[in-house]
């Protein structure tokens, strides 16, 4: 039997994970009952070399590690009489890598890390990240397992995909769509407040994409936060609220689901209800004034007063308002020292938190 004739036109193409396909022509000038393939890692220091016999002209190399060179030959077989063998190189994909942390450093900037298959190589990687709204497309290629991702745009969504490279060839991505935190709103401020409800207004942030908005409040001295749900203008009222009290209130910029860490927030105090009215009693000496406590929280009560021909001799009193008094409650305030038969000028005001409400007023003239 003489030697049959190499085969013709081998090919090889790497499959969508870590096989290869092969294909060749036999020589029409020659007969061959069978071919064999031989094939070993090139990289790999005394690699085993794999065999496989076949009678068709194809055959698909399965079982290789991903992300390795191999070194493939083919010969023809007439009787047991080897051609000539064909060689050719051809790698095999590298494996997905797989998206581990995706962590916001500050507003614009994301740090991305992966990790890899062991059992495959990949001497480096592709990262492309793409704006939803906008499709702006931007892709680099690192070395390392991480990166860092800068210049992005707070509140658009990003298609994040990561490849593998091994010998020229490129993994199928393994991709993450990431939202990046909004700007928070600017100039949050009250712009009018009563003693039960205060209206908020802010304007939208630049430079960044933002769906609504989030608004939370509480009493400054509580810890539990009360969600007023979602907000679609720059502006909103808060009502129901209790005089006098202290409130702390936030509000964030929502994108996509993603809340600005940045929030902003102010403080507030709410008028404190008047006295509604005084009772007086007189002496020539004193006046003992009584009133209802009103609803709402109080500090204390102070009371401003002078003669009212003389109106700079004007002093003042201030009561404690105690834990245990309770809204309705009479108050009794004796003031003493008074000159008989003189005509006083009398102010009541309650005080929360610094701030004082609308007064009373009074004239009283003391007996002779």
């Amino acid at each position: 039997t003489t030697r049959p004739l190499p085969v013709l036109e081998l090919k090889s193409d790497p499959d969508k994970y870590s096989g290869i396909h092969l294909s060749w022509r036999p020589d029409n000038h020659s007969r061959q009952d069978s071919f064999i393939i031989t094939y070993h890692e090139l990289d790999a220091f005394n690699s085993d070399a794999a065999i496989e016999v076949t009678k068709d002209t194809y055959v698909h190399l399965s079982n290789l590690l991903a992300g390795r060179n191999y070194s493939i030959s083919v010969a023809a077989i007439s009787n047991n009489v080897y051609s000539d063998y064909v060689v050719i190189s051809q790698p095999t994909k590298p494996a997905s890598p797989v998206i581990g942390v995706l962590e916001p450093i500050s507003g614009r900037t994301l740090n991305i890390s992966w990790k890899w298959d062991v059992t495959s190589k990949q001497d480096s990687y592709k990262i492309i990240w793409i704006r939803n709204d906008t499709k702006e497309k931007k892709e680099r290629i690192v070395r390392s397992n991480w990166a860092v991702l800068e210049d992005l745009y707070p509140g658009a969504i990003y298609e994040i995909s990561v490849y593998a490279i091994s010998h020229g060839l490129i993994s199928d991505p393994h991709s993450y769509f990431q939202t990046i935190f909004p700007r928070p709103p600017e100039t949050l401020h009250v712009a009018q407040h009563s003693n039960s409800s205060m209206m908020l207004s802010w304007s939208a942030p630049t430079d960044s994409l933002v769906d609504h908005y989030i608004a939370r409040y509480r009493p400054t001295r509580q810890t539990v936060w009360r969600d007023l749900g979602i907000v679609n203008t720059t502006s909103m009222e808060i009502k129901n609220l209790v005089a006098g009290e202290m409130y702390t209130v936030r509000v964030s910029s929502v994108s996509n689901r993603a809340e600005s860490p940045d929030i902003r927030e102010l403080e507030q105090t709410m008028f404190p209800n008047s006295i509604a009215s005084i009772k007086t009693s007189i002496d020539s000496h004193n006046i003992t004034f009584q009133w209802l406590a009103p609803e709402g929280v109080i500090d204390y009560f102070n009371i401003i007063y002078n003669p009212v021909n003389q109106p700079k001799l004007q002093e003042s009193r201030r009561i404690n308002y105690y834990n245990g008094t309770r809204p309705g409650d009479l108050i009794t305030v004796f003031i003493q020292d008074l000159k008989p038969g003189e005509e006083y000028s009398f102010h009541f005001y309650v005080i929360s938190f610094k701030l004082r409400s609308e007064g009373i007023g009074v004239q009283v003239r003391t007996s002779k």
